[in-house]
């Protein structure tokens, strides 16, 4: 960013070509405060800098002046306005692949009485500039974790077999692009990840959910890279409407730009999505490769997670039997705030099966550096607040939070106390979500109606996996 000098003829010209331009009158008469070329990765409060320019405001006004506040080819239209001396193919920006060049530098703006809007367009250009990059990552597979299907296998010792439902790809990848991160902690980030989280967000909107489960052999493999690609391409595509409605290309609505996306205090989503001054970079690309580095491993423990659900059968269980001197095992989280220990449980399925004793899952928190409670603990909030049911991910959240989503990583929850009758049963308790009636019945419900007379008491229930409705 370099500031020149402008002649007073100039200059004159300049305002006389505002003053005959489609901007409504209220507009050209604002005065806005005046740029300056100080770099913008220097500003330590970028919201309050923001709100200061003017910049949002005028150009939220600026639509709103169109009738139905119609936003097409709005920044074109607005940066042509100001400078008729441009030429408008220059700036099309209304596709990722277009080019997107405001070659006017601050004094231009100052010259005119609209410093602010500099940071408008400078905001757009580092916006256009970062998802183009971002679409071609995604040429690059950047996440890519087919290769990862086997490892989980191996290392959770999977059994061959298809499991009762599909693993729904789409969901984790938009669960894991949610997560905030020491990357996204960082200021410099934020406009970058809250574009990575709507692009994301709309796969698990516009993606159907995967009908087949797998075999957990090469099969499995093969079917997650087939969605991988799927994943690819319509990620590319959500990057060109998301562009698309941002800058205004005919035919495409504010309403194809995410909800997380909008961070601004303003009406309109085109504007909205500048943030507070999130796109005010020296370098719009700027910790794109951070945010995609830290995806992936978030994949990685979301695709482990649903593997050990769908395919060994693993069960979150609150343990009343336990206290938190005695809630010790790898496996094991002590929950301080509701006073109870937390475990995580597999079994096989079968009557003669042993539920828990395996040591298969006690490697998984360091080897994939997962911890135990927060994961734990996410199954049981999303079981509590879907009644016993295992609910979807859900994005609504601030897009800065390090923690997952609602029910990313869920899972069956259970709560009881452990008994060792067929091999590893558990009595039931009446006070959670999904058991109310059960109190004191004996799970799971096969494992009982072998170990106890037929007919009794303690087996007399039904039991839906997953607390799935019909």
């Amino acid at each position: 960013m370099h500031s020149f000098s402008l002649t007073s003829a100039t200059a004159t010209a300049a305002l006389l070509a505002v003053a005959n331009a489609k901007i409504p009158q209220e507009l050209i008469d604002r005065k806005l405060p005046d740029c300056t070329s100080t770099g913008f990765d220097a500003i330590e409060d970028k919201g309050t800098f923001w709100y200061n320019t003017g910049a949002e405001q005028f150009a939220d006004d600026f639509i709103n002046s169109h009738p139905n506040s119609d936003h097409t080819t709005w920044v074109q239209e607005l940066y042509h306005d100001l400078f008729p001396d441009t030429t408008m193919s220059d700036y099309a920006c209304t596709d990722p692949d277009a080019p997107c060049n405001f070659a006017k530098e601050c004094d231009a703006y100052n010259a005119i009485g609209k410093g602010g809007l500099y940071y408008l367009f400078e905001s757009l250009s580092n916006f256009h500039a970062y998802m183009g990059a971002l679409k071609l990552k995604m040429l690059e597979n950047a996440f890519t974790q087919a290769s990862q299907v086997g490892i989980i296998r191996e290392m959770l010792n999977l059994p061959d077999g298809k499991a009762e439902e599909p693993i729904n790809f789409f969901a984790l990848l938009s669960g894991a692009a949610s997560i905030g991160s020491t990357a996204a902690t960082n200021p410099a980030h934020a406009g970058g990840l809250a574009a990575l989280s709507g692009v994301f967000s709309l796969l698990n909107e516009v993606m159907p959910k995967p009908e087949d489960a797998r075999d957990m052999n090469d099969e499995a493999t093969a079917a997650i890279s087939a969605l991988v690609g799927q994943a690819v391409k319509q990620s590319r595509e959500e990057i060109v409407k998301v562009v698309a409605a941002v800058f205004g290309k005919f035919g495409h609505l504010q309403t194809d730009i995410p909800e997380v996306m909008r961070r601004g205090g303003v009406k309109n989503p085109a504007v909205s999505v500048l943030g507070w001054g999130d796109w005010l970079k020296d370098n719009g690309l700027n910790g794109l490769q951070d945010l995609i580095d830290d995806m992936a491993p978030k994949v990685d423990q979301s695709l482990l997670w649903q593997m050990a659900r769908l395919y060994k059968r693993t069960y979150v269980v609150v343990r009343t039997d336990l206290d938190v001197n005695e809630c010790t095992n790898p496996n094991n989280a002590w929950d301080a705030e509701k006073n109870r220990c937390l475990d995580l449980l597999p079994w096989d399925g079968s009557v003669d099966g042993t539920l828990g004793g395996a040591n298969d899952l006690n490697d998984i928190w360091g080897k994939w550096n997962m911890d135990p409670f927060t994961t734990m603990r996410n199954a049981v909030d999303c079981w509590e607040a879907n009644n016993g049911k295992i609910g979807p991910v859900v994005i609504d959240r601030n897009w800065a939070d390090s923690s997952p989503p609602a029910c990313y990583f869920a899972m069956t929850v259970l709560k009881g106390s452990y008994s060792d009758i067929q091999k590893g049963t558990l009595w039931l308790s009446g006070d959670f979500a999904g058991q109310s009636g059960m109190e004191d019945k004996l799970w799971p419900k096969n494992k009982c109606d072998s170990a106890l007379e037929q007919g009794e008491e303690e087996c007399n229930y039904e039991w839906k996996e997953g607390g799935e409705e019909e």
